[in-house]
């Protein structure tokens, strides 16, 4: 009696070798599924049949995820910058209101100076938010 796995499945001759060079071949076609399936590449309708192939797949299935993860490490990057950017504007803001509650001084130059912020922060917001 034979026990069914999934190399069986795969690769009938290979699963009843048991020397050096196919130790290494078995654990290359271990790593191709995990490596498949982990980076959601799926094991698609052409399959690599040796070993150089099956080491590229891997390789540029581990390639292609660090690039996706870099991208989505920018964006969420970029997206917690704005926000932090626009906090700051308000915290500049506050402290304006303040120094005109404590100073007082005509609306016309509270205005100004108020228009005077936000046409900055919208021009050249790295002045308020150092990149």
């Amino acid at each position: 009696c034979q026990s069914w796995n999934w190399l069986v499945k795969y690769d009938t001759v290979l699963s009843m070798e048991d020397s050096a060079e196919h130790r290494f071949s078995k654990y290359l076609i271990s790593l191709y599924f995990t490596v498949a399936t982990l980076t959601t590449v799926g094991y698609g309708d052409i399959q690599p049949t040796n070993d150089t192939e099956r080491a590229y797949s891997i390789l540029l299935s581990l390639i292609g995820a660090i690039v996706f993860a870099f991208c989505i490490g920018s964006i969420s990057s970029l997206a917690a910058q704005g926000n932090k950017t626009e906090l700051i504007i308000e915290e500049a803001l506050r402290e304006l209101t303040d120094f005109f509650r404590y100073r007082p001084m005509p609306k016309e130059y509270q205005k100004r100076a108020k228009q005077h912020m936000f046409q900055l922060a919208r021009r050249a917001p790295y002045k308020f938010h150092p990149i």
